[in-house]
């Protein structure tokens, strides 16, 4: 499961593998945007993450040994609040 975890200087997003993202470098990290931004989050704010998951040992592209994905998906309410669940 991703978490969301407050740090300093910003929140990061930790995946299963306990690998961390700061949040300001999610969209440059796992898209075509470019550099980042500065971003901040705003209310009504949804990130989606989707990971491929393959067995081990198998090559990461194409169909062969490709077991499925899981996506995570981060919402921010009015509430300033963070909500984190997966698809």
């Amino acid at each position: 499961m991703f978490r969301v975890v407050a740090t300093e200087p910003t929140y990061v997003i930790r995946a299963p593998d306990a690998t961390e993202t700061p949040f300001p470098e999610v969209l440059s990290r796992y898209s075509d945007v470019g550099p980042p931004q500065g971003w901040l989050l705003h209310s009504n704010t949804e990130l989606r993450v989707e990971n491929a998951y393959y067995r081990e040992g198998a090559p990461k592209r194409g169909i062969d040994g490709f077991l499925g994905t899981q996506t995570a998906v981060y919402r921010v309410s009015d509430r300033a609040t963070v909500d984190v669940g997966a698809v």
